[in-house]
């Protein structure tokens, strides 16, 4: 799960659990596979000033 907080670019998966508002009359869904695709961001203007200075 460290990909998570980090940002890598790319596809991660994570199980989730849904859980409805109305527990008296509905369950909770577990294990649902969600994929997340992160995308890599574009340089900026201060990346670029840092990769010049090298």
């Amino acid at each position: 799960m460290s990909d998570m907080f980090s940002g890598t670019p790319g596809n991660h998966v994570f199980y989730v659990v849904f859980t409805p508002t109305d527990t008296a009359n509905y369950d909770a869904v577990r294990d649902i596979l969600v994929t997340v695709e992160v995308a890599a961001l574009p340089p900026t203007s201060f990346c670029n000033a840092l990769r010049n200075r090298a």
